[in-house]
């Protein structure tokens, strides 16, 4: 990641021209170079991502969660959908599967139909798994 250029680091998904601009010009300064070699030298490191089967039950799909949700936390709904393959994304795009959606949904279920989309309601999530 340190050495990619802007064109690689767009190939990540959800990762469009301005946040690769932003990332490749944060790893280019020196000073940043120096934190993050700094905090390499005292043992800082990532989990690997855990690796989802393709034949998970919401593997390629994104949802996009919107409003209060009653059942789960948001954060809770967010882990459960990528638990079983899923990714959640912050905005209803054509590429979007599924919208689900709480008390208080506003712009975001509003254009979701316009664009082909399904909605889940109350128990959206455990409904879908």
């Amino acid at each position: 990641m340190r050495h990619a250029g802007e064109d690689e680091i767009q190939r990540v998904p959800d990762v469009g021209p301005v946040v690769a601009k932003n990332v490749a010009a944060y790893f280019r300064d020196p000073g940043n170079a120096a934190v993050v070699d700094r905090l390499l030298a005292n043992g800082i490191t990532w989990p690997a991502p855990a690796p989802v089967s393709s034949d998970a039950k919401l593997a390629g799909k994104t949802f996009v969660l919107t409003g209060t949700l009653q059942a789960l936390t948001r954060e809770a709904a967010e882990e459960a959908i990528v638990q079983l393959g899923g990714k959640v994304a912050g905005s209803v795009v054509e590429e979007n599967a599924l919208r689900g959606g709480g008390n208080g949904r506003g712009f975001q279920t509003q254009k979701s139909p316009t664009i082909g989309h399904h909605g889940a309601r109350r128990g959206g999530v455990h409904e879908i798994a």
